[in-house]
């Protein structure tokens, strides 16, 4: 009795099913549902971590060429200097101007000896494809300062066009 009640009613009442046959064709519909119902659960999943596991890991790589987030932390101008276009804009403080890549350098060497970094983040990143900018947290033994840099891509490198170092406000 209560197997008809749930062959008659239940069953097909969830899987909008009718069923005609109980001894077998019930079983089949039911199943087949069953597995399309699986197929689209399973599919949803596997779309849902596709997209899930991408934003992850596009968060966790920041589009900053290789070696100058290591570059800036590490206080090492030369090595950043290798990601300069052959003129950039070098904005510390108050003092701004475009300068060649090796009077850059220079500057930043200079800067780098009177505030040793310890640490950088970045905080925030945007633009556009050829043009990204990013925004960080130095921090140094004379405080924390703001950074601004703007890489775009030039002969499909990634180089450095412009350079802040600001105070942390």
């Amino acid at each position: 009795m209560y197997l008809k009640i749930l062959f008659d009613i239940y069953i097909p009442y969830i899987c909008n099913t009718s069923i005609t046959n109980i001894n077998g064709s019930i079983f089949v519909t039911f199943h087949t549902k069953l597995n399309k119902m699986k197929r689209i659960t399973i599919s949803s999943l596997i779309l849902f971590l596709v997209i899930f596991l991408n934003n992850v890991f596009a968060f966790q790589s920041t589009g900053i060429p290789d070696g100058v987030d290591l570059a800036i932390k590490s206080g090492n101008a030369s090595e950043l200097a290798k990601h300069f276009n052959s003129s950039i804009e070098i904005a510390i403080f108050d003092d701004e101007d475009i300068y060649s890549k090796n009077q850059a350098e220079q500057i930043l060497k200079t800067f780098f000896s009177k505030h040793s970094p310890s640490d950088f983040k970045v905080v925030h990143e945007g633009g556009q494809e050829g043009a990204k900018y990013f925004i960080g947290d130095l921090t140094t033994n004379t405080g924390t300062y703001r950074t601004y840099f703007l890489i775009k891509t030039k002969n499909n490198k990634p180089l450095i066009h412009t350079f802040r170092i600001e105070n942390e406000e």
